[in-house]
């Protein structure tokens, strides 16, 4: 590939390192892994077969796991939202009663 490379920009072209990856390698296929070498299935590389369509055991623990923890943050931050909604409602309420009481001061 690097061969190819260096020829397109001897002759002063433009190097698309995408299309000389084509040329030598191949455009991709349905039956086959880019990059493998000749002979290598999908299902080879990534444990397909009809009963899981492309998602292994371990790809939909993965994402059981990332979804575990998405809510876990979720929750956190509601909790977070909610701590912080009630300090500043108790904050507002002793603001207002210390109000009442200089006005009650004030008219006495």
């Amino acid at each position: 590939m690097e061969t190819k490379k260096l020829k397109t920009e001897s002759k002063g072209e433009v190097v698309n390192e995408k299309q000389i990856y084509f040329e030598v390698i191949g455009p991709p296929t349905s039956d086959r892994v880019l990059g493998m070498g000749a002979g290598i299935k999908p299902r080879d590389v990534y444990d397909i077969t009809s009963s899981n369509q492309g998602c292994r055991k371990g790809c939909q623990e993965d994402r059981l796991k990332e979804k575990e923890e998405f809510v876990a943050r979720l929750k956190e931050m509601e909790d977070r939202q909610l701590t912080e909604k009630k300090e500043m409602d108790d904050m507002r309420l002793a603001k207002k009663k210390e109000m009442e009481e200089r006005i009650i001061q004030m008219e006495a």
